[in-house]
């Protein structure tokens, strides 16, 4: 592995290796499908589109610092690097597990507390700002609406969002405590994050307003899997069911965002419904959506029935 490592470290500094790599990322640029060519939605610093009417006063001063334009401008720049950050952090991820295996696990009992303590607290304030807009929105507007259309330009929202997208960056640091203290690192793990990352700035590159549902859901279901994980760091066993019924919330999350990404997709193709998202972000959400979904009941089925029938032999 080291020789390897060694070759390619040569072979971009002594050879041809930066000429090529810069040559590769200018042809990326030009055909990089993740880039948002969502024409003109902008004009003075407002949105074009239909939004929602409405208006959910901002609590927090920070809540006022980014405005959709900025959002979009913001998760624009961020798309292309997204796919950069993936690669370097399976890159990471690699020589990390490299690195760790002949060496003993560590402990990291109160950094993985403060982690998960930190995201889960993060988690209850994005889940509490956007939800209570929503299901206001919800019960004045209807569901076709509340998923169609983004909310009013000065609402909480805007500023949860790209807080959402950010995170998904820090929640790489997941993996390297995995990996540090040499738990199983599973596809369903490392697939998980880079997806997420990809498709949240996706989103607010492209404007979706389904992005806005997605990230409730996700903020939610995190508020109960970052407590669960800062107890379980404290050496507090917690009743199995419990972490079952956190799995089963996140099989759910995935399946509702399928069909939510299948709502809007049947609004958009065969009726006059306006509807804020693009037919290249439904279709990336309903890929990463059922890949989730099948994911997530595998990981089920081997965790907690598949065990059990082993148990019970």
């Amino acid at each position: 592995m080291s020789a390897i490592i060694v070759w390619i470290a040569r072979w971009i500094v002594v050879e041809d290796g930066v000429k090529f790599i810069i040559g590769l990322h200018d042809e990326f640029k030009k055909y990089n499908p993740f880039n948002a060519n969502v024409g003109k939605l902008f004009a003075n610093g407002r949105f074009l589109r239909k939004t929602s009417s409405y208006e959910h006063v901002p609590i927090f001063w920070f809540e006022n610092y980014f405005t959709q334009e900025g959002v979009h401008n913001l998760a624009c720049a961020g798309c292309e690097i997204t796919l950069y950050l993936t690669v370097l952090y399976y890159g990471f991820i690699l020589l990390l597990v490299q690195y760790m295996k002949d060496r003993p696990p560590y402990s990291l009992k109160t950094a993985l507390f403060l982690w998960n303590l930190g995201l889960a607290i993060f988690s209850v304030f994005g889940a509490w700002r956007i939800g209570q807009e929503f299901f206001a929105r919800l019960s004045t507007e209807g569901f076709t609406q509340t998923v169609c259309l983004l909310p009013n330009e000065f609402t909480p929202t805007t500023f949860w969002m790209i807080a959402f997208a950010l995170s998904k960056i820090v929640e790489f640091g997941d993996t390297i405590f995995v990996v540090l203290r040499k738990r199983p690192l599973i596809f369903l793990h490392y697939y998980h994050h880079a997806a997420a990352l990809i498709y949240a700035f996706h989103s607010g590159a492209h404007v979706s307003a389904t992005g806005v549902v997605f990230a409730l859901m996700n903020y939610a279901v995190h508020v109960l899997m970052y407590s669960y994980y800062a107890i379980s760091a404290l050496g507090i066993r917690l009743p199995k069911p419990l972490a079952m019924t956190i799995t089963t919330l996140q099989t759910v999350q995935m399946f509702a965002a399928v069909g939510i990404t299948i709502y809007a997709y049947y609004l958009k193709a065969f009726t006059d419904t306006f509807c804020q998202v693009y037919f290249s972000n439904l279709h990336l959400a309903f890929f990463i959506y059922v890949t989730f979904a099948a994911l997530f009941l595998r990981f089920f089925y081997g965790t907690y029935v598949e065990k059990k029938k082993v148990k019970q032999q």
